[in-house]
């Protein structure tokens, strides 16, 4: 998208690219407050986002395992 961009117009091409990290960025900084915020609820809690994030990390890699065997 962005050399495709570049072609047509640098300056898009750029403003694309730093809005894109930005995005990133801004996006990070907000999941690092949300946890700051989550570890005051007690470490049952945090517990407990381990492991639906432990949950969620296998049923995505056990998909993508199910995707590259059948050939997608």
């Amino acid at each position: 998208i962005a050399s495709a961009a570049w072609r047509d117009s640098p300056g898009r091409a750029l403003a694309f690219v730093a809005g894109f990290y930005l995005f990133l960025l801004g996006g990070n900084a907000l999941l690092v407050l949300l946890a700051a915020r989550a570890s005051r609820l007690g470490p049952g809690f945090a517990r407990a986002l381990g492991l639906a994030s432990g949950v969620a990390l296998l049923a995505f890699g056990c998909w993508q395992v199910g995707r590259g065997v059948a050939g997608a």
